[in-house]
């Protein structure tokens, strides 16, 4: 059974993006891949979106229990 992605408006008058957070990030890959996305400076830890979006994607067949995952990558 296929669900669809959560996303809910609470009582804001300020509108969502009207698309769940992969899709969101997927979209900010196209644009701005290989900039930074998390830098953690205490761990010495910097990650571009593109990489952002494989590890979480990663996490995510995981959590999932899938052996695969079909993930639109950008150029």
């Amino acid at each position: 059974m296929r669900s669809a992605p959560s996303y809910l408006q609470g009582t804001s008058s300020t509108p969502h993006l009207g698309e769940s957070l992969g899709e969101n990030l997927r979209r900010t890959v196209e644009r701005h891949g290989e900039r930074e996305s998390l830098v953690v400076l205490a761990q010495a830890y910097r990650v571009t979106f593109r990489q952002l979006c494989d590890a979480t994607t990663e996490v995510a067949v995981a959590e999932l229990g899938l052996q695969s995952v079909a993930v639109i990558r950008t150029a």
